[in-house]
């Protein structure tokens, strides 16, 4: 990259990569998309990601208390060096070892991905967009699955929802 820098181009050195809630009871209430996709889709971030060397975070909730299963076994397959953190709450961002660990990449651009828009997006950008500091951008692009809903003709409302809190920051 040349050394005038864009705030549209971004930079491996400024990314970290969140994967949050990739476990089997949140794609078995997707239906709008093939399973198959979505973990294709999400093997591939993972793959490039470590070929570029960005920080990955996994994240789960309920894992520990007995209530959900883990990371699916595909994606922990891709990231076998990656610990899970596992939460009790809904909201990622309400997590002090998730944010820990977010802060711990040093990196100001975080690319959140979820397989559910409305659980596992929304509440944690929601969070951080309230709380953005000078370590971190206001901007973060959303990786979701098409229809990553379990009400289908609602799937896109967090999304616009999430792009209007966007542009008033």
């Amino acid at each position: 990259m040349n050394e005038t820098k864009s705030n549209a181009v971004w930079d491996m050195s400024e990314c970290a990569l969140i994967f949050i809630d990739y476990q089997d009871h949140v794609l078995d209430v997707i239906f709008a998309q093939d399973r198959r996709v979505i973990e294709l889709n999400v093997l591939t971030l993972a793959k490039m990601a470590l070929a570029f060397k960005i920080p990955v975070i996994l994240s789960t909730v309920g894992v520990e208390m007995g209530a959900n299963g883990p990371t699916i076994d595909s994606l922990r397959a891709v990231l076998p060096k990656v610990q899970d953190i596992d939460r009790s709450t809904m909201n990622a961002w309400d997590d002090p070892k998730f944010v820990a660990a977010v802060k711990a990449t040093g990196r100001k651009r975080l690319v959140m991905c979820g397989i559910s828009t409305s659980a596992c997006l929304t509440y944690p950008l929601s969070a951080r967009l309230r709380t953005v500091t000078k370590w971190h951008s206001s901007r973060t692009p959303l990786v979701t699955a098409p229809g990553n809903s379990t009400i289908l003709p609602y799937s896109d409302l967090p999304i616009r929802e999430l792009s209007q809190t966007q542009r008033s920051e």
